[in-house]
């Protein structure tokens, strides 16, 4: 009797939390639907290849369009399918996109180098040079923003010279452990599994998914639930710790880049004050807020990032 009560009230405390996310759940799908589950999901058209890097890696890349080069990097724990709808855009008006699957995310592989700001800014690199980027507007959300500072303030290659404008989508500059609670519990939550055992659940992985938006909708939490439950959190961890603790804020001053800096007012992931600092070192940068938006700005205000795009052309 004495161990029958313990697990009985354990037993109603699952059942409770079940019944809260249940009711969410279906509060969340009431929401408006702006997008289509397809038109987040679908494969990103185009012709795809593959950048061969010197430690074995294999980056997928997806070339579509002609016109002006823009080059697309996402975001921690996504996939090329996340520029879905700017990319669509982007094509539509004239641009030419070169979109790829960071290492260890999407279809790309990793390597003998795993993990690095180092490496996978070099992996961007490499997608430049391979497809002989000139004068391209460099996009990048999130981790993809922080690998797009690294790669223009490395030394040991030419991307001042290949990129004529930057796009920061919800970005940083690293230092995220200064956002003590955030930096501490993410990579803890990623090598426990958590996440991957979270994503895999309809309900839980939903109800996860909605805290990167500002509007969550049915379709977009599904799509990122989805896209999130195919990453191998575990492995990625090592990134997230390295975005914790390195900083390319004191380096920004160097960064003479045209730049475009879109932060979401209801960005609960990367807190406003890192688009703040970077808007602030860069000589030639301009703040753009995005009312109600979160951090899912390529989903939820995919015409924001286009026309800042365009803006720089």
């Amino acid at each position: 009797m004495g161990v029958m009560k313990p697990l009985l009230k354990a037993g109603m405390v699952v059942g409770a939390v079940h019944l809260g996310a249940t009711a969410l759940a279906k509060k969340l799908d009431e929401q408006p639907d702006p997008f289509q589950l397809e038109e987040l999901t679908h494969p990103l058209p185009g012709t795809e290849g593959i950048v061969l890097r010197e430690d074995g890696t294999r980056l997928r890349t997806i070339v579509q369009g002609s016109g002006d080069t823009v080059v697309l990097c996402h975001d921690f724990g996504g996939a090329a399918e996340a520029w879905n709808l700017v990319a669509e855009q982007l094509v539509r008006e004239g641009f030419r996109i070169i979109a790829f699957d960071q290492r260890g995310h999407g279809r790309s592989t990793v390597g003998s180098d795993g993990f690095g700001s180092a490496v996978m800014a070099g992996d961007l690199a490499e997608v430049m040079t391979h497809y002989d980027v000139r004068d391209a507007t460099l996009v990048g959300h999130s981790l993809g923003a922080f690998l797009a500072l690294k790669y223009l303030l490395d030394s040991d290659h030419d991307g001042p010279d290949r990129v004529k404008g930057l796009v920061l989508v919800a970005g940083h500059a690293g230092d995220l452990a200064q956002d003590a609670a955030q930096a501490m519990l993410r990579p803890a939550l990623l090598k426990s599994g958590a996440v991957n055992a979270i994503t895999q659940s309809e309900t839980y992985g939903r109800l996860l998914a909605s805290v990167l938006f500002g509007r969550p909708s049915p379709s977009a939490t599904e799509a990122l639930r989805r896209m999130m439950s195919t990453q191998p959190h575990a492995t990625l961890a090592a990134m997230a710790e390295i975005q914790a603790e390195e900083s390319l804020y004191p380096r920004l001053g160097d960064v003479n880049t045209p730049t475009k800096v879109l932060c979401g007012t209801a960005d609960r992931i990367v807190p406003a004050h890192h688009s703040e600092r970077i808007a602030a070192r860069i000589e030639d940068a301009d703040l753009i807020w995005l009312d109600g938006a979160g951090h899912m700005i390529p989903w939820e205000d995919p015409a924001a990032v286009v026309t800042a795009i365009r803006q720089l052309v």
